[in-house]
């Protein structure tokens, strides 16, 4: 009964939507009822309505699939989509904030990740491709946030870290100096990372990546992390 009631809300709600405000997510305040996120559709007259149910631990999330192309692609090309969904993982990434990170298409460990909310004007956002989700940084005003990501290849790990003006949802260039390119970008180890004030992060690096299998530093072992100030540049 409470499904059905959901499912008469969610579809009220792209009703009322035009295809360019559809949600990418619809939230319900109260416990998920199923164990495993499952592949949902209700035929309409002229479309399929599809979307994923995701019950977390004390909300039920529904992600319009409509509103997020990228999935909506994943899983089309997928020949069993429900057991591609069985291995995603959505997390609530702030708990006094309405955003959501989803980690889908995973290969040896290394996965993508979607910033959700349930805004009608904030898309899905694709955050990083084949990485792994280290943690996010929340700026003292809580306006912004770092993720910071890792990725191995050819046994040597590195990071990248990407912000998030969460109010304007887009992504921050994150430059040391003016004229600098995008930093990190899978370049380097990132040893720590915080917030300095709203508009600056220090971070501390190593200039040579690592080997993953042996946990071995490549670098010299007298080298130092480097404590580097990098900037927001606002659009």
């Amino acid at each position: 009964m409470r499904r059905l009631l959901f499912l008469i809300l969610f579809l009220s709600l792209l009703a009322s939507c035009s295809e360019d405000n559809e949600p990418a997510i619809v939230k319900q305040e109260s416990a998920g009822s199923g164990i495993q996120p499952e592949l949902m559709e209700d035929e309409q007259e002229d479309e399929t309505i599809e979307w994923i149910e995701f019950p977390l631990e004390d909300e039920q999330i529904i992600i319009n699939l409509q509103a997020v192309p990228i999935l909506k692609g994943y899983l089309a090309a997928a020949e069993y989509p429900n057991e591609k969904i069985k291995k995603m993982d959505l997390e609530r990434i702030h708990p006094e904030l309405s955003i959501y990170l989803l980690e889908f298409s995973c290969t040896k460990e290394l996965c993508s990740y979607l910033l959700l909310n349930p805004s009608e004007s904030n898309k899905a956002f694709l955050l990083a491709d084949m990485a792994i989700f280290e943690g996010m940084h929340l700026s003292p005003d809580e306006d912004r946030m770092a993720f910071e990501f890792s990725r191995t290849s050819f046994d040597r790990s590195a990071a990248d870290l990407i912000v998030m003006d969460i109010n304007n949802w887009e992504k921050l260039p994150l430059l040391e100096k003016e004229g600098d390119k995008d930093v990190l970008e899978y370049q380097q180890i990132l040893d720590h990372v915080r917030w300095i004030d709203n508009d600056h992060l220090r971070v501390e690096t190593a200039d040579q990546m690592q080997t993953s299998s042996e946990n071995e530093d490549i670098s010299d072992p007298g080298q130092a992390s480097n404590k580097r100030t990098l900037k927001i540049i606002k659009k």
